[in-house]
């Protein structure tokens, strides 16, 4: 093999390499774009439901009918909650009456269960990893864990109405950290 040979070679399997390293490093690229582009919708669906959150006339007239009805409820609600000469079992089953007083005769109950369809859907697109994890925490965890903190007698009402220990349970069990016992000490 002489010397114009060997550099032919060489030049053939330098090329070869260079090639499959180019395909690699295309590749490598590649893969970070999609997962750029997969974070990026991510963000996007999860910015899709801030936008409903914010402007469903529906979903927005029935989170101001329940902060209204609550902001006129709340001198009796924090009656029950500083009696002192209450037992918890006690207090429990008078801020379950309570609230469900409220629902009844401020006819809530659609938008009660308008608002936790809604964080249901928010929490499946959050444990199935379609929407940024992120973005909902912040804009979400703190009003749905809220009204579920606030509501929880009416979903109780409605698992002993409905005859169905799992309803809104997503919300629940993601909202209230022991919600296992959340309905046992309540007479709905």
């Amino acid at each position: 093999m002489n010397n114009f040979d060997r550099k032919l070679q060489f030049a053939e399997v330098l090329g070869t390499w260079l090639a499959a390293i180019t395909v690699v490093i295309g590749a490598m690229f590649g893969l970070y774009e999609y997962i750029e582009h997969k974070e990026n919708l991510k963000v996007d669906r999860a910015f899709e439901f801030v936008t409903s959150y914010q402007s469903n006339e529906y979903l927005v007239k029935a989170r101001l009918d329940i902060s209204k009805v609550m902001e006129e409820s709340l001198p009796a609600i924090y009656e029950i909650l500083k009696n002192p000469k209450l037992t918890s079992a006690q207090l429990a089953e008078a801020y379950h009456l309570e609230i469900m007083k409220i629902i009844e005769q401020s006819k809530l109950s659609s938008s009660i269960e308008q608002v936790f369809t809604f964080y249901e859907q928010v929490i499946l697109c959050r444990n199935m990893a379609l929407c940024d994890e992120t973005v909902l925490k912040n804009f979400f965890d703190n009003d749905a864990g809220t009204y579920t903190r606030s509501f929880y007698p009416y979903i109780c009402t409605l698992r002993k109405k409905w005859n169905n220990p799992t309803v809104y349970e997503r919300v629940v069990s993601f909202y209230i950290e022991s919600s296992e016992e959340l309905c046992l000490t309540v007479k709905a």
